[in-house]
This record gives C-alpha cells, structure tokens and sequence, in this order.
C-alpha cells in the first residue's frame, strides 16, 4: 500500500512532502464558522483576526540567533567531501535514524568535552567555535532523527486509518 502523504512510496526511500496547508480550520480548503466571537480580534483598521488562543507560539519558542547560526552551519556543510554541493533539503531524503543516533552521540560528546574543559584533538578552532559546532551538529541529528519518527508516525496512522476501508473495498469488489 502506499501512503497519500508519500508520493511515490514507503517513507523510508523517498523526501517528505508537508500535508496540505489547512490554514488552521480544520480540514484542507475549508472554512469553519466561528461559533464565539469573542474568539475573533479586531483592529482599528477595521480588520478582524481569531485570536492567538490555542496556537503556537513560534515567535517565542524559538531563537532567531540560534536558527541563524544553526543555518549558517547547515550552508557550511553542504559542500561534500568531493567538492559537490549538496541541496539543502538533501537530509529529507531519509537517513535512518541509527546513523542519526550515532551521529548525534559524536557530536554529544563533542559538545561535553568542551563544557568540561577537556582538551581537545586540535587546538588550533577557539573553544567557542568547537561548542557551537558540537551544538549544531547535534541539534541537526535531533531535528532528523525527529522528523524519521514523525514520518514513521504519519505512516502508521495513515495505515491503521485506511486498513478498514481498504479492506470493505476489497471484499465489495469480490
């Protein structure tokens, strides 16, 4: 079976593509009512939003200094070892998650042997680059080992989902 969130198969061997936007109103392509409008803001333009209530607060769960540094280190380390340049996006083909893992556990180790003070192999990168580095390293292992999980995840609800109707349509066909 394939899943409509895949185009072109199991998650494991093809990128990712996002479900389609639905723009916070439940379903894609549609609007619901708002049934409270005291839910609904309004501004002295005239113009009216709903309210922030129950949505995600980007703005302030994230850092823009360590998104900015995080991709400057990103853009760095897209030029392979053979000089090619790899997309941005390249991660989102899949890697799996025990290289994620073992990554990771490198670049963790990194990172406390330079908040411990421990002397490192080459002494030539100041401290400072070495932590930021080790961080960036690890924080793009968290990110896709996250992201192989949630794509394992969308497959597997996906699945159980459809199994039923699947499996009427089947003996219907019978």
């Amino acid at each position: 079976m394939k899943n409509k969130m895949f185009k072109d198969g199991p998650a494991h061997t093809k990128a990712w593509s996002p479900p389609p936007w639905d723009g916070g109103h439940g379903q894609a392509g549609t609007l619901t009512p708002v049934d409270d409008l005291s839910k609904v803001r309004s501004f002295e333009t005239g113009a009216t939003r709903d309210t922030e209530e129950g949505k995600y607060d980007y703005d302030g769960f994230l850092s823009p200094l360590v998104l900015e540094r995080y991709a400057e280190y990103m853009n760095k380390h897209r030029v392979q070892s053979d000089g090619n340049l790899r997309a941005s996006d390249n991660w989102t083909k899949g890697i799996p998650k025990s290289a994620y893992m073992k990554s990771g556990w490198r670049h963790f180790f990194d990172w406390w042997k330079v908040h411990r003070n421990v002397p490192v192999p080459d002494g030539t990168v100041p401290r400072q680059q070495l932590m930021e580095e080790a961080l960036c390293a690890l924080l793009f292992n968290v990110q896709g080992y996250l992201h192989e999980h949630l794509k394992e995840k969308i497959d597997e609800d996906y699945y159980w989902e459809n199994a039923e109707d699947e499996y009427l349509d089947r003996q219907n066909r019978n």
